[in-house]
């Protein structure tokens, strides 16, 4: 009686899950009803500096960001009632390559994406559109990050994912995967250790990044395809893949500076899809963190410097000019 119970909660849970999805299109209309705390476009319009904002399609996103991440939590909560289902049908897939091209290529890809919109749906889109690569999935430990626990049982559901933890083991994994001809998949906005970041150009500020994506591209010859997934209009999502990085296109005087290259091409890409689509990147409330003005005079020197170490790279990312 107990499992015919369940095996009946699951249709009603996934009708509601449906109903909310198409719900949340109101929200932009009522935040401004909700109590002032819960206000996110509020305090988002509080807390990012004007400069930013400046850089951003007018002001109706910041209300928008309250339904872009309630539909994508929602996408990822209805994967989890039916972990086998496929959702290809859901899923409309553009931009510069396809997944029969990917699936064509004979060297080792990452595919990246920041935290940005329904990411954790777009992992399974990944997994079934590629069902004949090994998708290798990296985040952190839940035991260092409890929040990302409840991402694991929706990433375990598929045969061909493989999940590594960001430590030297898993690290180790993932350039025996690409050795191996398997896809990696990395998050590049979030780092562990402060000590081990560098800063790129992003939204006219400096973002701290870990160069761990450029270092595994270089030593792995690996090709690097920036990927952005984002809730549809209806029930479903859509994924952008964007234009391929190809670490032999970019050249420094040392590992550093090429790897320097490699970060600043890609983050070109992800602050591209951040202005053009602000409401999906779910970092926004961290941004004081994780990025800081245009530095001092001491480390602007140093960035003049690593910019000028790099051949080539001020007419590929006309943006660095303004540190020069």
């Amino acid at each position: 009686m107990q499992m015919k119970n369940i095996r009946m909660l699951v249709p009603l849970q996934a009708a509601t899950l449906r109903m909310a999805y198409r719900a949340a299109n109101v929200l932009p209309y009522v935040e401004p009803l909700f109590p002032e705390k819960w206000q996110l476009g509020r305090f988002l319009q509080n807390n990012i500096p004007a400069p930013v904002q400046d850089l951003l399609p007018g002001q109706s996103w910041l209300r928008q960001v309250q339904r872009a991440r309630l539909q994508s939590d929602l996408l990822r909560r209805y994967a989890g009632l039916f972990p086998q289902r496929d959702w290809r049908p859901l899923i409309q897939t553009s931009g510069a390559v396809s997944w029969d091209w990917i699936r064509e290529q004979q060297r080792p890809i990452i595919i990246v994406t920041p935290h940005f919109g329904s990411f954790a749906f777009g992992s399974l889109a990944l997994a079934q559109s590629l069902p004949d690569k090994i998708i290798n999935v990296f985040y952190d430990d839940p035991a260092n990050n409890a929040a990302n626990a409840i991402f694991f049982d929706l990433l375990n559901s598929q045969p061909n994912i493989e999940v590594l933890y960001n430590n030297p083991r898993g690290l180790a994994k993932a350039v025996r995967a690409l050795k191996q001809g398997q896809i990696l998949t990395m998050f590049p906005d979030v780092y562990q250790d402060i000590r081990q970041t560098g800063f790129v150009p992003f939204l006219d500020r400096y973002l701290r990044v870990m160069p761990g994506t450029a270092y595994l591209a270089r030593k792995n010859q690996a090709m690097i395809i920036p990927a952005y997934s984002w809730p549809s209009d209806k029930f479903g999502a859509h994924i952008w893949l964007d234009a391929p990085l190809l670490p032999e296109d970019f050249s420094g005087s040392d590992e550093r500076q090429h790897e320097f290259a490699i970060m600043c091409a890609l983050f070109r890409s992800v602050s591209a899809r951040v202005q053009a689509q602000p409401e999906y990147w779910h970092y926004w409330e961290r941004l004081a963190q994780i990025t800081q003005d245009i530095p001092g005079q001491g480390l602007t020197e140093k960035m003049r410097d690593r910019v000028r170490r790099v051949p080539g790279l001020l007419q590929q990312f006309p943006e660095l000019q303004q540190i020069l």
